[in-house]
Order: C-alpha cells, then structure tokens, then sequence
C-alpha cells in the first residue's frame, strides 16, 4: 500500500552516526486516550452559553457546546464527529455518536494538551459529557530522535501477527502497522518528521532535517492495565535483521528473516522449532543497540506514565 509523500529526507540524515545517538534520544509518554460511554443528554448549566444565537440557556446539548467551540475556532466537524484543535490549528482530540447507538459516544484526545481546554479540568468536562465513561484505549509512545532513516526502517516486530507498511512515492518507508486494528495490542512505527510537514506543522520540529521517528503501542482494553508488561514483551521480540550478533548462524538468520517477511510461517513450523526461533529472536533484541535503548529510557520514565496512566484508570472504569 502507499500513501502520498514528500521529498526524502536532506542527505545530511543519513551520516548521523548510530553509536552517537543512543543517550538521551528517546521519550517515552501517553500519546493517546479513548473514552467511551453512554452520554448526558445535557451538559450542565455554567459551561458556556450559546453565543452564536445570543440565547442564554440554562442547560445545553452537546451539539449546543461544539457549535460554541466551532464559532469561536476551537473545534471544527470532522467525518461524523468533531476534531477540538488548539489555537495553531493542532487537533488534540476527536469526539462523535457512535453510528450504532446514538446515546454512546467515544471521545479520543490527547490528555497532556486538552486538560488548557477546560476551566474545571478535563476529568470533570468527560464526567459531565458522559452518564457511564469506560477507558478503552491507551496509546504509549517513544519518540526517537537522530537514529538514520535507513536504519529504522529495517525494523520488524518478530511475532506471528500481520504487517502492513506504507510506502512514499520514492519507495521509503513511512509507516509500518505490527498486528490487526481490532486487535487488543497494535504497533505503529512511523516517522514523526515526515508527519509533521506533511500535516503543514513544520514548527513543531526543532530541526526539520532531524531524523525523528514514533513506535507507539495501541493498547486496548485490560491490556492498558499492564502496560509495562506490554512494552517489554513487545521489545522482546523487536530488532533489525541488518544487526544479527556474529554468533548467528547464517541458516538461522535466514530462517529468521522468512518469518519476518511472512509472519503466516510461524502457523507453519513445529512447536519445538517456534520455541527455538523465538529464544534466537530474544537474544538479537537483547542485543540491538536501539531495542537496548529503547529499554533503558522506558525502565528510566515508565514510572511517570505509570502515575498517569493509573489515575486515569482508577477514574473510569475499563471496558
């Protein structure tokens, strides 16, 4: 599959060294938060009035708040929803009624740049919008910066689940999806500073030459719950096949990047040769220099979004 693209990268990206990179180049935070429930048929009265008609209305609907956001430029309608955007024009959240039931809504935002939306805070805004809210999703990102372009790009997800990759018209790789989206875990792999510019944000980037690249984790439903186990058993099995350790040999390395290249064939091997696979795989991660890092930073934060991620959890309940 292939989406549009812009230029490649300025080649200046490509003689970064790799050994140079991996100190303090990766962050790791929550990118990402769905919400879903049965909705209040009215906000209460104190949120906003609505100023497009003059009329002051003790309670208001929810359409009533988001023609109120629209007018004033925070919010635009998007698809079947609303997408609440900043001053700059960045969307951090999307809301809409659910095509099946009307009563249900899902709310999906970014919960470090709503919260300046709200007076009262972004926690007591879904406690109003919604009657019964269940969490259902949790996105954990790491942000990588400075590892050349060509060097992300050879990274696999070494599980027996399905690809799909998306691809620039120069033929570079620009996202790759690990796992089906309904799937209770998703990973994403794809390159931030291409995203901004295409998205018209090249001030959000320090340097638009920088190489910058995001491998989040789309956890859905308990699996949010645990998500420290998640990364790890995730980077367990993450690793580039241009970097196997010199004590590989050369069958198993092919054998391995079979398994990369279609998934399908770990269904096809015998359970002794999945277990043997499996534990080769887990030492050339153990050993990949960026996976090492990507440990490392996640071991050093994972504390902070844990703090985060359980107050949020303890709050609605998981569906």
């Amino acid at each position: 599959m292939t989406k549009t693209s812009i230029e490649k990268p300025a080649p200046s990206n490509s003689r970064l060294s790799v050994k140079n990179v991996y100190t303090s180049s990766i962050k790791w935070s929550i990118d990402r938060l769905t919400i879903v429930g049965e909705l209040a048929p009215f906000l209460p009265a104190g949120y906003t009035t609505n100023k497009i008609s003059g009329e002051v209305k003790s309670r208001i609907t929810i359409e009533d708040m988001f023609k109120v956001f629209e007018h004033f430029g925070h919010c635009r309608l998007s698809g079947n929803g609303y997408q609440m955007i900043t001053d700059d024009g960045e969307n951090v959240a999307y809301f809409e009624r659910l095509k099946f039931d009307k009563n249900k809504g899902r709310l999906d935002f970014n919960p470090n740049k709503l919260d300046s939306f709200f007076e009262n805070g972004l926690k007591q805004f879904i406690s109003d919008l919604f009657i019964t809210p269940h969490f259902s999703r949790a996105d954990i990102a790491a942000d990588i910066f400075d590892v050349p372009d060509e060097k992300v790009v050879s990274y696999r997800l070494g599980e027996p689940v399905g690809n799909t990759f998306f691809y620039g018209k120069s033929g570079d790789l620009q996202t790759a999806y690990f796992g089906a989206r309904s799937s209770e875990k998703q990973i994403r792999l794809y390159n931030k500073r291409i995203e901004r510019i295409k998205k018209g944000r090249i001030e959000d980037l320090k340097d638009p030459e920088q190489c910058y690249w995001r491998l989040e984790l789309q956890l859905r439903r308990g699996r949010a719950d645990d998500f420290q186990k998640q990364v790890d058993e995730s980077l367990k099995h993450f690793y580039s096949p241009q970097d196997f350790p010199d004590d590989v040999s050369v069958n198993s390395r092919i054998f391995l990047k079979g398994l990369l290249a279609d998934p399908d064939n770990w269904a096809r091997i015998s359970r002794p040769t999945k277990s043997k696979y499996r534990q080769i795989e887990e030492r050339v991660a153990s050993s990949d220099k960026l996976t090492i890092e990507l440990k490392k930073t996640f071991s050093q934060q994972n504390k902070k979004i844990e703090k985060e991620l359980k107050n949020w959890l303890q709050t609605f309940q998981v569906l």
